[in-house]
């Protein structure tokens, strides 16, 4: 089938897609480094710190369940009952008042130091949680990265090659292509090959085309961008139906009919 864009304006936005998206891989990939040096050494820092906390909380509560097991023991209560035998009723009052405080107290202190541990398990799960995403979102970069060079790498392929148009076999209407770069413009036709040496030339010659059995696909090359332009307006404005097709500026055209691209 032919290649036909009705006029459609000169662009190199394909190309700047294609840089916007490198730069940007480029920006995320950096950072992505960065921010996993970042955690690293932060999940390090945070790793001392709460093992150094485990131990001294350990410890605390450690020493406190002693406390708790030494007041609870009979001997010790039988101690005390005996040394209560010798002190009057206030200052009986007095040490236990101060024995339920001090034991308040160390309810209190057990319970923030739970609490504490608690949140230093909890930052823990946090930092794995950040770690896990961390190594998700590399997975997904990489994959990105490798669907983006299999996608260069079929470009470069089809770059290769030439560019194939096919002349309609149907009997509607015949298309001249014609070929635009800065040196020359080629009109090719099923039957007919016609150079030129401007546009100026060219334009004169297709004024003398019917509108009504053929029409003109233009294809563009970029050292002919304002040879392309002034040919599409003049034709635009007498009338002519046209396609346009942007080339770089090595390829080489192939021309086939339709029936000999079909396929058994």
């Amino acid at each position: 089938m032919s290649r036909s864009q009705k006029g459609a304006p000169f662009t190199l936005f394909a190309f700047q897609d294609a840089m916007t998206s490198v730069c940007g891989v480029v920006v995320l990939i950096t950072l992505l480094l960065a921010l996993q040096l970042t955690r690293a050494a932060v999940q390090d820092v945070h790793e001392i710190e709460n093992a150094k906390k485990a131990q001294e909380l350990n410890a605390e509560i450690g020493k406190l369940r002693e406390r708790l097991a030494i007041a609870e023991a009979p001997d010790d209560l039988s101690k005390f009952a005996a040394e209560a035998a010798s002190l009057s009723r206030s200052e009986i009052e007095a040490r236990l008042n101060s024995a339920r405080e001090r034991l308040k107290d160390a309810e209190r202190e057990l319970d923030e130091l739970q609490k504490e541990l608690a949140e230093d398990e909890s930052l823990k799960k946090k930092t794995n949680e950040i770690a896990a995403e961390t190594e998700s979102l590399e997975r997904k970069l990489e994959k990105t990265k490798d669907a983006e060079d299999a996608e260069r790498e079929n470009l470069n392929e089809a770059l290769k090659g030439g560019v194939l148009y096919n002349f309609p076999n149907d009997g509607a209407l015949q298309p001249w292509f014609v070929d635009i770069s800065g040196a020359r413009v080629i009109a090719l036709s099923r039957k007919s090959r016609k150079e030129f040496r401007d546009a100026s030339d060219f334009i004169r010659w297709a004024r003398t085309r019917p509108t009504n059995v053929e029409y003109f696909v233009l294809i563009a090359r970029p050292s002919g961008a304002a040879v392309y332009s002034e040919i599409n307006g003049e034709l635009t404005a007498a009338g002519y139906q046209i396609g346009v097709d942007f080339i770089g500026e090595t390829r080489e055209l192939e021309f086939t009919r339709e029936e000999e691209t079909e396929r058994p």
